[in-house]
């Protein structure tokens, strides 16, 4: 079996997750799966939304640059007979010890309970500039807190391969 050994870019997916609210350790009913890489072509798009579809969960993927540090963050919402893609989406905080926030166009979308994202209209009050400044502070520091961490049981699926072919990747640090 293929191995592949982990890169930093996953500090920002785990960080995310944890200031969104979703637990570090695999929850009894997982209800939202994480995901970070490079840019991605229509293909990639279908890819990610095939992959959220298999598991029967909504998808965050954080999109990052040659670097390794964010460019945007997408979410595949999976809904009972498809998955929505949206594309461009921002980290926002209300407050500083708010929980991170996803921004669309249209919603925030936040973990709510049973750890199932939940969509809220975006408060006709809401400084987007500075929820989403704090926001990316905060992430920021969080990552870089994690900087070679992964959690167990990430899995590396190939374009265009299901899930269930996913190779293992073996964590330097794990949590």
């Amino acid at each position: 079996m293929k191995t592949i050994i982990d890169v930093d870019a996953d500090a920002w997916a785990i960080a995310l997750r944890d200031l969104m609210g979703y637990p570090l350790t695999k929850p009894a009913k997982h209800t939202l799966a994480f995901a970070v890489g490079g840019p991605l072509s229509d293909n990639g798009i279908f890819h990610h939304c095939n992959i959220a579809r298999q598991l029967d969960r909504s998808m965050l993927r954080v999109e990052v640059g040659a670097d390794y540090v964010p460019i945007k963050l997408q979410l595949a919402i999976r809904e009972k007979d498809k998955v929505t893609w949206y594309s461009d989406c921002v980290a926002y905080a209300a407050s500083d010890t708010a929980p991170i926030e996803i921004l669309t166009r249209d919603a925030l979308w936040r973990v709510g309970t049973g750890l199932a994202l939940k969509a809220r209209k975006v408060p006709a009050n809401a400084d987007h500039a500075a929820g989403v400044e704090r926001a990316a502070r905060r992430w920021g520091e969080a990552a870089a807190a994690l900087r070679v961490t992964q959690l167990n049981g990430t899995v590396f699926v190939p374009m265009g391969m299901p899930y269930e072919d996913g190779i293992p990747v073996v964590p330097r640090h794990a949590v």
